[in-house]
């Protein structure tokens, strides 16, 4: 399947609009699988078929994307890039349990920061993580993803939206990301 909306392309997995059929090829037992939201932001209790096709009709996503295997068109997650404060972009993953630590949740933040800065023009991506969630920390860094502080929180408003004594807190502004072109775009 052709990619229309992004520079990046890999070998291995496509990305295409999440709709109604995702739900019961595998988003609904992730949303329901305890290991699996514990590190989400979404509201924790039993998700239903309606919950997600609701979801689904009224999110207010620039994009949302479900990821397929390219060899054999297993679903393996979704992607969520939003508005995350007036000036910030944001995204959310959440990939199948036995796809993690297969590198999809890098490729999915390269994928991210392609869509956040090439095609919506971002000057700025923040992104958090539960501290006990230590891939996203790992990804981000090896990327290019600075840790924000205190400072930095205020400055751009975010007090409400992390708390940093249980999220670590990441951002990337539209510099550091041209300058970690190579890294990035190296699929």
């Amino acid at each position: 399947m052709k990619q229309e909306f992004s520079r990046l392309f890999y070998e291995d997995i496509y990305f295409c609009p999440v709709k109604e059929k995702n739900i019961n090829l595998g988003w609904l037992n992730w949303m329901n699988n305890t290991k699996l939201i514990r590190y989400l932001s979404a509201e924790k209790k039993n998700y239903k078929y309606e919950d997600l096709k609701n979801y689904l009709a009224s999110h207010k996503s620039y994009f949302f994307l479900a990821c397929y295997r390219k060899i054999d068109d297993v679903y393996l997650g979704n992607l969520r890039i939003y508005q995350y404060s007036p000036a910030a972009l944001s995204y959310g993953l959440l990939i199948g349990e036995k796809y993690h630590r297969l590198g999809y949740g890098t490729k999915f933040c390269k994928l991210a920061l392609d869509l956040c800065f090439n095609w919506l023009g971002a000057d700025l991506v923040v992104a958090s993580a539960i501290k006990e969630n230590v891939a996203p920390t790992s990804y981000k860094t090896k990327l290019g993803f600075h840790k924000i502080d205190d400072s930095l929180i205020v400055k751009w408003g975010l007090e409400k939206k992390i708390n940093l004594s249980s999220h670590h807190a990441f951002y990337m502004d539209k510099k550091t990301f041209y300058k970690t072109l190579e890294n990035i775009y190296k699929v």
